[in-house]
């Protein structure tokens, strides 16, 4: 089950989906659902009340997967671009999971999914004497 909808795909695009998207969002809004739930290591949250900063997260992960073909100075999975002037040149780094094709989870995504996260986490265990 998708924990997004189409409507927030076209909000993070801020433009609606073309047809061939729109056939297309249903799947690849379950994809990056359970890429989300995987990642959480547990189903955080009831299907009534997906927090915002998740349906967030899973909406913006589908609309750079539709992004990903558009030119632009960074595209959609990108890392860093360095660019040069003299003697030219242009270097993109692009995260290993963007080069698949599918959704993937940033760093900056992980970070906001944190508070859902139940497993996976380093902790201190303090000594007593």
């Amino acid at each position: 089950m998708a924990l997004a909808t189409e409507d927030d795909v076209e909000d993070r695009l801020r433009r609606p989906l073309t047809s061939d998207e729109s056939n297309y969002v249903d799947a690849v809004l379950d994809e990056a659902s359970l890429i989300v739930t995987e990642w959480c290591d547990d189903d955080a949250w009831s299907t009534d009340a997906v927090p915002d900063m998740v349906i967030l997260v899973v909406s913006r992960m589908v609309a750079n997967v539709f992004s990903a073909g558009a030119e632009q100075l960074s595209p959609a999975g990108g890392d860093s671009v360095q660019l040069q002037a003299g003697p030219y040149g242009v270097t993109r780094h692009y995260s290993g999971d963007a080069a698949t094709g599918g959704p993937w989870l940033t760093r900056d995504m992980k970070r906001k999914l944190r508070p859902w996260r139940t497993g996976g986490m380093a902790f201190v265990v303090d000594m007593v004497p």
